[in-house]
């Protein structure tokens, strides 16, 4: 059976009024990815790099919940509304 795993980088600390969130470098998150993959001996197929909107922000439920905010995109006039975009390694493997 084909199957995914995503791995998005974690958060560190969450952010205040004056600051950003911080969040687990990229190199940590594919250190992660590798030690699961060892780990779980797994069939690997291929790894990709995805670039994700907000699917993996708080309040949605559809995927797992991060809320590691890459890129910004402003969005509107000047409403100031900014779209948050996220970094995902994507493991693809076969499973029995």
């Amino acid at each position: 059976m084909l199957r995914f795993k995503d791995f998005i980088p974690q958060l560190i600390k969450k952010g205040g009024f004056f600051s950003n969130d911080s969040y687990e470098k990229t190199e940590q998150c594919l250190q992660r990815m590798n030690y699961w993959i060892e780990d779980h001996q797994i069939n690997l197929l291929k790894v990709e790099t995805l670039l994700l909107p907000d699917y993996y922000g708080e309040g949605y439920s559809r995927y797992s919940k991060s809320t590691d905010q890459v890129f910004y995109q402003s969005v509107g006039g000047s409403s100031s509304y900014k779209s948050s975009w996220h970094q995902v390694f994507r493991v693809w493997y076969y499973s029995n």
